[in-house]
């Protein structure tokens, strides 16, 4: 585990007890206060201790049981584990434990720490005559503070000697350019080589639900609601669709490319049957029983067809007022081991597809995070999947990932290579487009849910600000063609202040570590800062400066319409190479 990480464990832990014993009654105070001071004792020791090399695993364990029983309200608990902590950290002298400790800023809402000045400085050969180095001002520490997007960014000169630029790095990327860029930034516009995407885009109950997507520089738009078969075609004895919900939603989203989801409607199960019989449907007359299949194959093919149809901007029946085409179609979403059939589904969609629209763009429903976490499973399950399409059907591969900000990133790297390596032999073109439609970081302290397999960790908004462009331009640079930040440009998916309802880059005013409704995150202003610097770039040629040496990366991007080089660079100082 990193020693930045150990730091925010600790911290957090520490301020949980400061702020919660500020709402406790008198009678309680001492003993508070004693396990106060004593998780600083452990927090100070594990730090000082760590620095040397000393394993200190299980003072970790014991100390994260203890947060966990504190905030639970079990205090007695709490001060046994931080002793028995104590003891697995052994005796140390007064002046080792106050020994002075790195420079730390903290999140007064979400109360969590962070290591703050932490920098490196290296020297970089790069093709510039003279650089401006830009980054969202590190003074920063919540969105909140925010006036205006110009206010975010520090922007300084700096001097190029004998082709070397010398600068200090940190985990914050640092866009380096030779012209100062012009304030404020030019709007970007959509178009179709971006890599730029969001699912979704649009932020419900606005009069304008995309100017958000517009604001910051969003060129894809996949949607929230997919085409659903049985809410679209109610009556199966009539050929009759209704597509009024999905005419308007299109209608809304003109100004961005689109990316549509369609199925033949949940798997069937007690669950799905119950919630679809609420909106008047008999889901046992459209899908066979755990399986991805239509009971009436043909009666699927021409409502996916006639669908498609509808909006591929031939001028043959489609919708009033379309100007820009929906050209592709992502089929299914995240194929479940346990429901079978999904190749064959696949098939037969891929065909009705086509024939309305010959010139579409089919995309394989993405495979799932923990799919991509294991690779035995992703074989068994994904790959064989793309095994029995045999080279066909399909022009796109998707899949999903997300996770903590501290090398998550680039921790697919081994299993993308990997399917890279198989396209061939499974008869695909070996430089298929890739996407990932779900990516994503956070901020604060998501409730883990039960069927997650870990346990979000505290992050603040500066993590999940920096994170986010590295996850751009990590995926970018090793060839992934769209990435769609998920879920939601404002927060708020599950309701329940689990991980998804953090992941936004506005404030939704529910639950823990929330400024309040519309209250844009640093992360917002992170993502505007990408796409005005990297828009319009050759992202078929991105050149990989320093690939991870000394924790290091850096990556060079070149703007098409200047022929000018930008460079983006970062230290990862966690030294953690793969995350959650």
């Amino acid at each position: 585990m990193g020693k930045h990480k150990v730091r925010r464990i600790f911290l957090l832990f520490l301020f949980v007890l400061t702020a919660q014993c500020a709402t406790r009654n008198a009678s309680s105070q001492v003993m508070r206060q004693d396990v106060m001071e004593k998780a600083q004792k452990v927090k100070e020791l594990i730090r000082m201790k760590q620095a040397r090399g000393e394993d200190v695993s299980a003072a970790l364990f014991k100390a994260r049981q203890a947060k966990r029983s504190f905030k639970s309200g079990d205090v007695s608990t709490a001060d046994r584990l931080l002793d028995e902590a104590l003891v697995s950290l052994g005796e140390s002298s007064e002046a080792e434990v106050k020994r002075p400790m790195p420079s730390l800023q903290y999140s007064q809402s979400t109360q969590i720490y962070e290591p703050e000045g932490i920098e490196k400085t290296i020297s970089l050969n790069l093709d510039l005559k003279k650089a401006y180095l830009v980054n969202l001002d590190p003074r920063f520490k919540r969105g909140k503070d925010i006036s205006g997007f110009d206010r975010a960014l520090k922007m300084v000169p700096a001097e190029i000697k004998d082709g070397l630029l010398s600068l200090k790095i940190g985990a914050a990327p640092i866009f380096i350019l030779e012209d100062k860029p012009a304030i404020p930034f030019r709007r970007v516009e959509p178009t179709y080589d971006s890599p730029f995407g969001f699912h979704p885009a649009k932020v419900e109950d606005m009069k304008d639900p995309y100017q958000y997507a517009h604001d910051i520089g969003v060129s894809w738009h996949r949607m929230k609601r997919y085409f659903i078969w049985p809410l679209i075609q109610k009556d199966l004895t009539r050929k009759e669709y209704d597509w009024t919900f999905y005419d308007h939603e299109i209608q809304e989203a003109q100004g961005l490319y689109l990316l549509c989801n369609i199925i033949a409607g949940p798997p069937l199960t007690s669950e799905s049957a119950s919630k679809i019989r609420k909106q008047g449907v008999n889901l046992n007359l459209y899908m066979q029983k755990d399986s991805y299949l239509p009971v009436n194959q043909k009666s699927y093919m021409d409502f996916v067809t006639a669908t498609v149809e509808r909006y591929d901007g031939d001028g043959i029946n489609d919708m009033p007022g379309l100007t820009r085409p929906v050209k592709y179609w992502q089929i299914g979403n995240e194929p479940h081991p346990k429901v079978k059939d999904f190749a064959e589904f696949v098939k037969m969609t891929s065909t009705a597809i086509k024939k309305a629209d010959p010139t579409a763009k089919v995309v394989i429903g993405g495979a799932l995070l923990q799919e991509m976490q294991n690779p035995t499973i992703f074989d068994m399950h994904f790959l064989k999947i793309l095994e029995d399409l045999k080279g066909g059907y399909i022009d796109v591969i998707d899949f999903h990932w997300g996770g903590e900000a501290s090398g998550n990133y680039r921790g697919y790297k081994d299993i993308y290579d990997h399917l890279r390596r198989r396209l061939s032999e499974m008869g695909f073109p070996p430089d298929m487009p890739v996407w990932i439609t779900e990516m994503s970081s956070y901020s604060g302290d998501p409730v883990k849910l039960s069927f997650q397999p870990w346990d979000p960790k505290p992050q603040t908004e500066s993590q999940q600000a920096s994170d986010l462009i590295k996850r751009y331009v990590f995926g970018t640079s090793i060839g992934i063609k769209k990435i769609f930040w998920a879920w939601g440009m404002v927060e708020g998916f599950k309701n329940n202040d689990s991980y998804f309802d953090h992941t936004g880059l506005i404030y939704d005013g529910k639950f823990s570590d929330d400024d309040g409704y519309g209250v844009k995150k640093l992360a917002y202003y992170s993502y505007k800062l990408m796409t005005g610097l990297l828009d319009g770039s050759d992202w078929n040629s991105i050149g990989i400066i320093k690939n991870g040496e000394d924790d290091i990366y850096a990556y060079k991007f070149i703007r098409k319409r200047t022929g000018k080089p930008v460079y983006v660079v970062w230290w990862d100082y966690s030294h953690e190479k793969t995350a959650r």
